[in-house]
């Protein structure tokens, strides 16, 4: 029973359906059939027995139908052949072992119709209407109930016929419906992606020269132009791809994926996109996360990051001045391993009206009429924000009067993750305590000391700031004066310690100037929440590479690669490559999938940037046919796919062909360089020290990862793979691949077992197992997974464990992915 309703909750054609109702109804008929006998419904007993050797039979006969479908669970049209005829055979039989007395299941004959024509067509519907009209005929004609009644045999038998032939008609015309919706939807599928294209190609010309002039000798009026032109290009480029999420939401085309989440990298990095616009207007941006809030959680980054940017973005945007808070709290949640996050961005902008407020997340829909005029939009922002949180399974609400400012609330079900590797961090940051009774926190200071973290403490009657300004490094402010936070310096962290604990009691002042709050009995995890959230705000050290970006950012890694460039569209083409001389590579530039492969057999190159919609043939195809050719022992040139079409089927089809990330246009020369750094190998390429600009710095620059879309494929070191070709040939490779994929598959799936079993110690040993096999062939990621294991230290509730061998399972399909390719041994090859 447990397998047929697993086969339910997966769905399929409806015959599990059917199965679940026969053996609902069989126990129903059993029942009925001895109720009847207890009342003296039947003349003798022998007719009692015969119907409950029927009613049992027909209960049994369903038993093994169900049994059928479990262990065969592929459609099967001669199984529902014979199920149709078990259902109208017996129940004409017990119309005519039982006569009057089974007269109520008359309406079995209607389900039995029904049920097979909706789920499996008009051949169905048709043929057990005739069935069911003929059995009941031949059941009932002769029972002396009728001889006086023959108008209404006739009706009842005449029903059997006209009413599923009636509804035949429908299924005809809702199927006629329902197929044209489905060409619909693809027709609409198919425009998207034309549209994407067609309208964003032309717009990766205009942003990539913008960015190329922009570096060059113009004055101030000319540089005002062209900024003019890229913030409207960027603008516009914005709006295209709302509505294009919006459409791939309505499609139920947006999946939601599960991932490692770093909560404070995402805030930092909404801080850090929207604080130039608050900082234009002179706004401040402010956030505060509660030390109970976990800081690692399973979800969608990607929405979750969208939802957060269209919510603080359309707060700056409608404030004039005040400020703008973000403000995160995890709830108490219902099993372990989840919390539920609640995440509010408050405002002291225009407000919305009450009338406004029950249609503000409507497409297309804007507080008022003059809300366009004003600050512009599309009025999509709100509309998929919503949709995109009640895919995560979450809710999103507001509060607001006219004048008085907004509260934008969204509540989401996430589970509770882990740092990659098990970390924590890299230690606690200096801390300051500057507190009006520092005695009464001596459990706190000496719960600070015993974590390693270094203290200071500060007296009430001191001056904060002259001691701020006598100390070595930028410290967190531990206080317990709300009052006195505002003459502290703005982009100093403060963590307020409250000895009643209570959140809720926090005024909006003081929670807008400190970024947490710390009871004063707080234990460990609180404080290394309260510290690590504090530590994301504190000042960046003057000379860190990322800290400036004067005179445009300096990609150069003191190495010159030879990169492939296949482009169609010239202007395309020619941004590319003023790109890539940009970041001190050398280019190759050709116009189709045909002329790549050409140049690919004549000359070496680290990397391909390869177009996906061009004419003679396209990047899919020109890949597959390249991976084809490095299966006989050719170097894995890393491939990076580029495209306006950013929908989750073009990436499928992207990685599928063997392609190694995604990069979406118009290009960023921040994301083209961080690709060819993440893919090329740190040994390859011609190195240069001379030619690097004046004042350069050796250090990597970091680059935001948002920009590029890392594909599984990566997860395989090519090396390795290219070291097992080297130690035994191209059959020794393949061997060697093969037997690790079945004996990967098994370990995972006996790891499966080891989690639902609570054995931690079994469940170590397969790990330890997989992770030494996946290293021998270059699934490093996978390995690192396994080892992961240890990091885990009792599965109670299971949550955890079963997160994480999910994890596992998504990356075992990602190598089998990669890795299956090079299971395949040339003819050549084989006859050695």
């Amino acid at each position: 029973m447990r397998n047929l309703l697993a086969l339910m909750r997966r769905g399929g054609d409806g015959e599990h359906q059917i199965v679940l109702n026969r053996l609902a109804i069989a126990v129903i008929i059993l029942i009925y059939v001895v109720g009847l006998f207890l009342c003296g419904g039947f003349e003798d007993r022998d007719q009692f027995i015969w119907s409950v050797v029927c009613a049992v039979l027909y209960l049994a006969g369903g038993v093994a139908i169900a049994a059928a479908l479990v262990a065969w669970p592929r459609p099967s049209p001669a199984r529902r052949i014979v199920q149709m005829i078990w259902d109208i055979g017996f129940l004409s039989f017990g119309m005519y072992l039982d006569g009057v007395a089974v007269i109520p299941f008359y309406p079995l004959y209607l389900w039995a119709i029904l049920g097979y024509g909706f789920r499996f067509g008009l051949p169905y519907i048709t043929g057990a209407a005739f069935l069911a009209a003929g059995g009941f005929m031949l059941a009932v004609h002769a029972l002396p109930v009728w001889r006086d009644a023959g108008h209404l045999l006739a009706g009842l038998t005449l029903g059997l016929l006209v009413v599923p032939l009636y509804s035949a008609s429908l299924i005809r015309f809702l199927s006629n419906l329902r197929r044209r919706a489905e060409e619909a939807n693809r027709a609409k599928t198919m425009f998207l992606a034309s549209v994407s294209h067609e309208l964003r190609t032309p717009l990766n010309a205009v942003i990539g020269m913008t960015r190329l002039l922009n570096d060059t000798a113009l004055d101030a009026e000319q540089r005002e132009m062209l900024q003019t032109v890229r913030v409207a290009g960027t603008s516009l480029l914005g709006m295209v791809e709302g509505l294009l999420d919006f459409a791939r939401i309505e499609n139920g085309r947006m999946p939601v994926q599960a991932q490692p989440v770093d909560l404070m990298a995402l805030l930092n990095a909404v801080r850090r996109i929207a604080g130039v616009s608050a900082g234009e207007k002179g706004l401040l941006l402010a956030c505060h996360v509660t030390a109970r809030t976990p800081l690692w959680l399973i979800g969608d980054e990607k929405h979750l990051r969208d939802v957060l940017l269209n919510l603080v973005g359309n707060a700056v945007k409608f404030t004039a001045q005040g400020h703008v808070t973000i403000r995160v709290d995890a709830l108490p949640a219902g099993s372990g391993g989840q919390a539920r996050l609640a995440i509010e961005v408050v405002d002291t902008g225009i407000g919305i009206s009450q009338a406004a407020l029950e249609r503000i997340f409507d497409p297309f829909t804007q507080a008022d009429a003059t809300v366009i005029d004003r600050f512009g939009g599309s009025g999509l922002g709100l509309a998929i924000c919503r949709q995109l949180v009640t895919l995560m399974g979450g809710e999103i609400g507001v509060r607001s009067r006219e004048g008085h400012g907004s509260t934008f609330r969204v509540t989401l079900p996430l589970r509770i993750g882990t740092a990659p590797g098990g970390e924590t961090g890299t230690g606690l940051p200096p801390v300051l305590l500057w507190a009006r009774q520092p005695d009464r926190y001596q459990a706190l200071t000496a719960r600070l000391t015993a974590l390693g973290a270094r203290l200071a403490t500060v007296s009430p009657d001191e001056g904060v700031s002259d001691v701020l300004e006598r100390l070595e490094h930028p410290y967190v402010v531990l206080t317990d004066m709300p009052d006195e936070m505002l003459p502290l310096p703005a982009d100093l962290p403060v963590v307020l310690l409250q000895p009643s604990g209570v959140e809720g009691s926090l005024a909006e002042t003081v929670r807008r100037e400190s970024v947490s709050m710390l009871p004063a009995d707080a234990d460990d995890g609180w404080i290394g929440t309260a510290l690590t959230v504090a530590a994301a705000f504190l000042p960046v050290p003057q000379g860190d590479p990322s800290d400036s970006d004067a005179g445009g950012p300096d990609m150069s890694t003191g190495r010159s690669l030879s990169i492939l460039v296949v482009e169609d569209n010239i202007v395309n083409r020619k941004i590319l490559c003023r790109l890539l001389s940009r970041i001190g590579h050398r280019w190759q530039a050709v116009a189709n999938g045909e002329e790549a492969l050409d140049i690919l057999q004549e000359m070496p190159f680290d990397l391909v940037l390869m177009d996906l919609n061009m004419p003679v043939m396209n990047g899919i195809e020109a890949t597959k046919l390249h991976r084809f050719s490095e299966v006989g022992g050719g170097r894995g040139i890393p491939i990076v796919a580029l495209t306006a079409d950013g929908t989750p089927e073009t990436q499928k089809r992207c990685r599928e062909a063997g392609m190694d990330a995604f990069l979406l246009k118009p290009v960023a020369l921040e994301a083209l360089a961080q690709a060819i750094e993440a893919l090329v190998p740190a040994e390859a390429g011609i190195r240069h020290s001379c030619d690097r600009p004046s004042g350069g710095d050796d250090r990597p620059r970091r680059v935001d990862a948002t920009v590029v879309v890392p594909f599984p494929v990566p997860t395989i070191n090519r090396r390795l793979v290219q070291d097992l070709l080297d130690l035994g040939g191209e059959r020794f490779r393949a061997e060697v691949i093969g037997d690790f994929l079945l004996d990967a598959a098994e370990i995972v799936m006996r790891m499966d077992h080891a989690v639902k079993d609570g054995d931690r110690s079994r469940l170590l040993d397969e790990a330890h197992a997989l992770r030494s096999a996946a290293a021998n062939v270059g699934a490093e990621r996978l390995a690192a997974l396994c080892h992961e294991w240890r990091g885990i230290p009792h599965m109670n509730g299971q949550e955890r464990a079963r997160a994480h061998q999910e994890a596992i399972w998504l990356e075992m399909n990602a190598v089998e992915d990669a890795l299956r390719p090079y299971t395949v041994v040339p003819f050549a090859d084989r006859s050695s």
